[in-house]
């Protein structure tokens, strides 16, 4: 009997970390949540699932949209970005916003599209490279009036050329667009707002170094 319960005792622990290495094996979520090492593709998957989801509302609204006449579709408001990373590159841009059909009291939907500038110092020169990004954007904002607002959405963004900065080089022209922003509406429906945005390419292929940028918008109707 005692055999048998040292034989458990050595063996039990054995069994726990197979089952939970298959286990982490078939959901790399899981395994990230575990403090395993994530999948790369992990990450991928969940930023498509979430951009999926933010583009669900935005199906019908556009369908409506195109059924109805050109004016329908002009965008409603213009904007500026200003901001810059921690690794010294300056970002300008302008862009265009298309508020969806999708609203409630306190929940709406838009569709951001921007052309930006990424302008970054190296020591063999400046490396500048255009980018496109569309993101569906997902607002909340208090009731009762409150002019504050907070945003966010899970976009795609295409480079001209591969970003590089001091002693990194993304490998994909083809990135993730993440965006969490706080605002406030002013007078004449224009609008001010400080934007978090995180550009990669979610793990899917290396190096995929990343880039972070604290933006300032500015938007005004047209």
């Amino acid at each position: 009997m005692q055999a048998r319960a040292a034989t458990f005792m050595h063996s039990g622990p054995v069994r726990c970390r197979a089952r939970n290495t298959r286990v982490m094996r078939t959901c790399p979520v899981l395994a990230a949540v575990m403090g395993s090492q994530p999948d790369p593709g992990a990450t991928c998957a969940m930023r498509a699932a979430l951009l999926a989801l933010l583009l669900l509302p935005a199906w019908p609204a556009l369908a409506q949209q195109r059924e109805a006449d050109a004016s329908s579709v002009r965008p409603a408001a213009w904007f500026v970005n200003v901001g810059a990373s921690r690794h010294d590159t300056l970002v300008t841009g302008l862009g265009l916003h298309w508020p969806l059909r999708w609203q409630s009291q306190r929940w709406s939907t838009a569709l951001d599209f921007s052309v930006n500038r990424w302008q970054t110092n190296l020591e063999q020169g400046d490396n500048a490279t255009t980018q496109l990004a569309l993101v569906p954007m997902l607002r909340w904002q208090p009731q009762g009036g409150s002019r504050w607002f907070l945003e966010g959405g899970i976009g795609l963004s295409l480079h001209d050329i591969h970003y590089r900065r001091e002693g990194a080089r993304m490998s994909t022209k083809w990135n993730f667009h993440d965006v969490l922003a706080a605002g406030l509406r002013l007078q004449g429906g224009q609008e001010l707002s400080l934007r978090l945005v995180h550009v990669s390419n979610g793990g899917v292929s290396k190096p995929n170094p990343g880039e972070d940028l604290l933006l300032l918008r500015w938007s005004s109707p047209f």
